[in-house]
C-alpha cells in the first residue's frame, strides 16, 4: 500500500489548519496524516537587504510579512509563487511529480536594469 502524498496553506503561505504543511503523508490512508515537512521560511538577500519572504500567524501579529512582497500566485500545473523586490524577481515552484519526491525551485529575475 502506497502512501497518500499532498501539500496544503494559504496562498501567503500561513498555516492556518493543523495539516497545513509543504509535505503531509497519510501514512495509512486515507487518515493518519503526518506533517512531514511544515514549511519554508526563505530569505532572499540583495547586496546589504534582506527580504523574508515567510509569513507567521501569531496572536496579534503576522511575522515575517514576505506576502508583501508577493506579486503572483497560480496553483496549476503547480503552484508557482511570484515576488518582487529591488528590481528583482523571484520565482518559487514546489511540485510532487509522481515519484513521490517533492521538490521546490527558485529562480531569479532581473525586472530592472541598473
Amino acid at each position: 500500500m502506497g502512501w497518500a502524498v499532498t501539500a496544503s496553506s494559504t496562498v501567503f503561505g500561513i498555516n492556518t489548519r493543523k495539516y497545513h504543511g509543504l509535505l503531509v503523508a497519510a501514512l495509512h490512508p486515507p487518515g493518519d496524516r503526518t506533517v512531514c515537512v511544515s514549511k519554508l521560511d526563505e530569505d532572499v538577500y540583495v547586496g546589504d537587504d534582506v527580504y523574508r519572504l515567510g509569513a507567521n500567524e501569531f496572536n496579534d501579529a503576522i511575522y515575517p510579512q514576505g506576502y508583501k512582497f508577493l506579486k503572483a500566485f497560480s496553483i496549476a500545473p503547480f503552484p508557482m509563487y511570484v515576488y518582487g523586490f529591488d528590481g528583482f524577481e523571484v520565482k518559487k515552484r514546489f511540485s510532487c511529480p509522481k515519484t513521490r519526491t517533492p521538490s521546490q525551485s527558485y529562480t531569479k529575475f532581473l525586472t530592472e536594469r541598473f
